[in-house]
């Protein structure tokens, strides 16, 4: 105990710019606890250093006591130095989107790579702010960081938009055990729990005045032994279902695994649209079980695997008619424009299309939910002339469908579709009064290169699976395209950067939904309470003199 209190310490005698660098580092390093390292045991020792950093903000390089109002500049600036490292290694892989179109926007690289991380450190901050500034010096402060923390993850998921990428409680994705529990809480009640878990140890290293009530060994205890119940919890769950039912539907998704710089250029896009439907008819198959072997009634491409404008072209849905057995059906992304008025300018979506026998379109579903600056620009009157644009469409922005998400067509099972980054948001997809019979993602994160976005992308749609009991489908154009089951397990996939086909059947969904499915983020509170209650039973004993000065 006494090397914990002397290494908390020795952060008291540190020069106060070293100690944002240290900051720095820690968010760093917890981000490599995300996908595709998922290493969750970072959650400890950054967690911890970023609790006694903050404890050490009140304290010159000298170790002289600073004043209050310096003490509270400088807890701000370590939580946003932690937050920017946190995003800044996590997000990196933004700003390979931009050398897609270098010509155009590389020089607009410190944008994503800088001031993306910047504006989420700061909207993370906001909840932070009131008990940064009276900061108390028991264990009331990891508790009060972990809600002050959960609730900023909570923020970025709606703001501007929002942003819900590498939330805390992402951190399990390698962990399916853990998981198990976001069915009940969620993403978000997961999140607050981990962040009360990894910061807990701090109060190792303080005073015996400052422990709460019971003692540090107490709470410690209590707080593991929470976490090794949710985990034994998860364990039975999975045991008790080891095998998920499976529907008669025999799926089979293509990944084409066309590079974006090539995707829309007219010299290849009809050579890449006739490999798609010859990998469709020939491609070899990784298949989940041996009723795969049999003729697919249901193809999926990935987003906008077709670069054309399908609803228009019949010759083209003819074409992928041809390609399904007979009395298939086919799931395709592909743009879509129309007209209000001739002589109008024309609306474009991001869409997903339904082709039947013969090529007619059974059912079409628009992107809802549509990326800042990458499908649109916001507030495009003032910012283009900054000479800023969207990254997809160049002068023109999408058009935010309006149609709810459940897609319902004949000889396919009623779906939800989650069109790109639509499956990171878990509001979202229990949206209307109708429950889908699965969910499926098509996306295209080819923009991103065989980095670590595509892998994040993936295992927070996972997460979905469980939070909603649903299977989950997923097509992406250059992986990881999936079928997974109910419990988040992945039944099959295709990895990032391979060209190939992947058959399976559909997974059938819970017969009964898990609570988040019919609650939503209402039970996320339930942790929020936990952490109140211990807040209640943590005792306000501050250290002699220092709580007095803050």
């Amino acid at each position: 105990m006494s090397r914990i209190r002397a290494a908390a310490a020795a952060l008291t005698r540190l020069n106060p710019w070293l100690r944002l660098l240290l900051a720095v580092v820690a968010g760093a390093l917890l981000a490599l606890a995300q996908p595709p390292l998922s290493f969750w045991p970072l959650l400890f020792p950054c967690l911890v250093l970023l609790v006694w950093l903050l404890d050490a903000a009140g304290t010159g390089a000298s170790g002289a006591v600073l004043r209050p109002s310096a003490a509270r500049w400088w807890r701000g600036f370590i939580l946003v130095a932690f937050l920017w490292g946190y995003f800044a290694a996590g997000l990196y892989w933004v700003g390979i989107a931009f050398f897609v179109d270098a010509a155009r926007f590389a020089l607009l690289l410190p944008l994503p790579v800088i001031g993306l991380p910047l504006l989420l450190a700061v909207v993370m901050l906001a909840p932070a702010l009131p008990f940064l500034w009276h900061w108390p010096w028991d264990a009331r402060r990891v508790l009060l960081l972990a809600l002050a923390l959960a609730a900023g993850d909570y923020l970025r998921s709606f703001l501007f938009t929002g942003f819900p990428w590498n939330l805390f409680g992402y951190v399990w994705l390698g962990a399916d055990p853990v998981l198990q529990s976001a069915g009940w809480i969620g993403i978000h009640g997961l999140g607050l729990l981990t962040l009360a878990l990894g910061g807990m140890p701090a109060i190792l290293a303080d005073p015996v005045a400052a422990a709460p009530r019971g003692g540090a060994a107490t709470w410690l205890a209590a707080m593991a032994a929470l976490f090794v119940a949710i985990a034994a919890f998860g364990i039975w769950r999975l045991a008790a279902h080891p095998e998920a039912p499976l529907t008669d539907l025999r799926l089979q998704i293509v990944q084409a695994n066309v590079p974006q710089k090539e995707k829309w250029h007219p010299a290849t896009r009809d050579s890449h649209f006739l490999r798609s439907i010859a990998l469709t008819r020939d491609g070899q198959a990784e298949a989940v079980d041996p009723a795969a072997d049999a003729p697919p009634d249901l193809v999926i491409w990935s987003e906008t695997a077709v670069p054309f404008f399908l609803a228009n072209e019949p010759a083209r849905r003819a074409q992928l008619a041809a390609a399904v057995p007979p009395g298939g059906r086919m799931i395709v992304g592909a743009p879509r424009f129309a007209r209000t008025a001739p002589g109008t300018e024309a609306m474009v979506w991001n869409s997903l299309h339904v082709v039947g026998p013969g090529g007619g379109i059974l059912a079409t579903y628009d992107k809802r939910h549509l990326v800042p600056f990458g499908e649109f620009l916001p507030l495009r009157g003032l910012l283009s002339r900054l000479g800023l644009d969207n990254l997809a469409q160049g002068g023109t922005d999408f058009t935010t469908g309006t149609v709810p998400g459940v897609v319902a067509a004949s000889a396919v099972p009623p779906f939800r579709a989650l069109i790109c980054y639509e499956g990171i948001f878990p509001a979202e997809i229990s949206e209307g009064p109708q429950r889908p019979a699965w969910l499926l993602n098509i996306t295209n994160d080819a923009w991103f290169g065989e980095s670590s976005g595509p892998y994040q992308h993936f295992g927070m749609t996972r997460l979905r699976a469980i939070e909603q009991g649903l299977p989950v489908v997923r097509a992406a154009n250059t992986g990881i395209s999936a079928i997974i089951d109910p419990y988040g397990r992945v039944l099959a996939r295709l990895g990032l950067g391979r060209t190939g086909v992947l058959e399976g059947r559909l997974p059938a969904p819970l017969p009964v939904p898990p609570p988040y499915a019919r609650l939503g983020d209402w039970l996320s509170l339930l942790p929020v309470l936990l952490a109140v209650a211990a807040l209640l039973l943590a005792a306000p004993r501050g250290i002699p003199g220092r709580g007095r000065r803050e």
